[in-house]
């Protein structure tokens, strides 16, 4: 997700909260890394605090990092689709009460860094970047860790670059200024709801499609000659 500096933050942030608070982000086509520019992060840290993000410092990220993923260096299904309490329990971390998401401000983005790859739950990874280009190169890094062919989320009011955003990262899914979730599966745009979501050749799959009955559908065609 990549928030550039012309978006609404409010309308941002607020959109972010809905959608990882559905499910607690255990949907494929939720939000993992929010990409800021920095002439806008203050803002957008300052309302996401407001609406109970909590930013976990580098001890408390150590600890998560130990339980985010198993010991064949794949997600722990202990931490899927799980409210913050629960994560702070498995990382034995004190986070306040009414803390419902928790986001770790990282710059390492690799196959290594738990936080940079798919997490499906509670938790946010944070990126500034200088620009706008410095966002998209950052956005592409970032599928193609683990989500290369699926979803992408920019919030602008640049429609320049909107479009230059859905040209440049290889997601099936542009989402403009909506939440990842909600989005995703079409209960806040109009793609086609589903909650199976294809990503192409690019992620290994043979659609681009949201994966609805029509998919199914097995068609018999009649087809009859005809002169050119």
């Amino acid at each position: 997700m990549l928030i550039e500096k012309t978006a609404d933050i409010g309308q941002a942030v607020d959109r972010i909260m809905d959608s990882k608070m559905f499910d607690y982000g255990m949907i494929c086509s939720s939000e993992e890394s929010i990409i800021v520019e920095a002439s806008v992060k203050e803002e957008l840290v300052q309302k996401l605090k407001d609406k109970g993000a909590y930013f976990i410092d580098e001890v408390e990220q150590d600890k998560l990092s130990q339980v985010l993923l198993n010991e064949k260096g794949t997600l722990n299904p202990q931490v899927v689709g799980k409210p913050v309490p629960v994560l702070a329990q498995l990382a034995d971390i004190d986070v306040p009460k009414d803390a419902k998401l928790l986001i770790a401000a990282q710059t390492n983005i690799s196959k290594e860094n738990p936080f940079a790859g798919e997490k499906l739950t509670s938790l946010l990874t944070l990126y500034t970047v200088n620009d706008w280009a410095e966002g998209i190169e950052k956005a592409s890094q970032l599928l193609d860790i683990t989500g290369l062919g699926h979803t992408a989320i920019v919030y602008s009011t640049d429609q320049e670059k909107i479009e230059e955003f859905g040209v440049a990262v290889n997601a099936s899914r542009i989402i403009v200024n909506s939440g990842g979730i909600l989005g995703g599966i079409g209960m806040t745009t109009q793609l086609d709801p589903s909650l199976t979501l294809g990503c192409g050749t690019a992620g290994g799959g043979s659609t681009t499609d949201n994966i609805t009955v029509k998919h199914l559908l097995n068609i018999r065609r009649v087809a009859t000659h005809y002169e050119r």
